[in-house]
């Protein structure tokens, strides 16, 4: 098979959708492991406070 026959223009875009939604789900991945990271860290700051404040009294 020819590439240049392959090398259409539908192929093009059909190309750059893949791309474009591999690169969105990388992002969105990236963006729920961040704000899963985010709850988890602050969850153990309300503890490690509730652990200080129960030390103080």
């Amino acid at each position: 098979m020819n590439t240049v026959e392959t090398d259409t223009q539908a192929g093009g875009v059909f190309e750059m959708y893949i791309w474009g939604l591999s690169i969105w789900w990388f992002v969105g991945v990236g963006a729920a492991l961040v704000v899963g990271a985010k709850s988890r860290l602050s969850s153990y700051c309300v503890e490690g406070k509730k652990r200080i404040n129960r030390r103080k009294t």
